[in-house]
């Protein structure tokens, strides 16, 4: 929150407190606000609703980390949307390997699916897999997306090639090698 929001967050707090009964003294407030200022005062108005229409925790006073859970939600739903959103990713795979195969390098959107296909082994050995395998490679794929997900992208593997462009960095790599060795023949012939 900014300095500017002060009176909106007095206002919320004041509301708050005339509905559980809590009397906000400055330094109750000031306290509050130590707490919530890394969120925007729309969050924190939100929480606040989301408090107060929640039919469990709404019943009862809040503490500043009542309002924080529902503005970021609880580590129970964080676990869930993180499993949501490994599956989808792996679902992603799946639809890959069946509309590209292993002779054409997929792109996916989400460069974590990418990593994850990586550190399974690539993408050839991905598809070349039986499907009891697979089951067993979507697991792991799920709890490694979700492990991935707070790491610096530059840290995490990401190369990830079909059969057509392995072919292809070979071929290329063999031309490197030749060029290089009719450098190194005319440099050395001419000395």
């Amino acid at each position: 929150m900014e300095q500017q929001d002060g009176n909106r967050f007095r206002e919320l707090l004041l509301t708050l407190g005339t509905i559980h009964e809590i009397k906000f003294s400055d330094d109750l407030i000031e306290s509050w606000w130590f707490v919530l200022e890394p969120y925007t005062i729309e969050q924190v108005s939100n929480g606040v609703k989301r408090h107060l229409s929640d039919p469990n925790a709404g019943q009862y006073k809040p503490k500043p980390a009542s309002i924080i859970a529902h503005i970021v939600g609880t580590d129970k739903e964080k676990i869930a949307l993180d499993d949501a959103n490994a599956n989808l990713a792996w679902q992603e795979v799946i639809d890959a390997i069946r509309r590209v195969g292993s002779y054409n390098t997929p792109t996916f959107k989400d460069p974590l699916i990418g990593a994850c296909v990586s550190s399974l082994g690539g993408w050839i050995s991905l598809c070349g897999s039986t499907t009891d395998q697979l089951t067993w490679k979507g697991k792991e794929f799920c709890k490694m997306y979700t492990d991935y997900k707070d790491r610096p992208l530059d840290r995490l593997p990401s190369n990830i090639a079909g059969r057509e462009d392995m072919q292809q960095l070979k071929h290329e790599q063999a031309q490197n090698i030749t060029g290089l060795l009719e450098n190194m023949q005319k440099h050395l012939g001419g000395a």
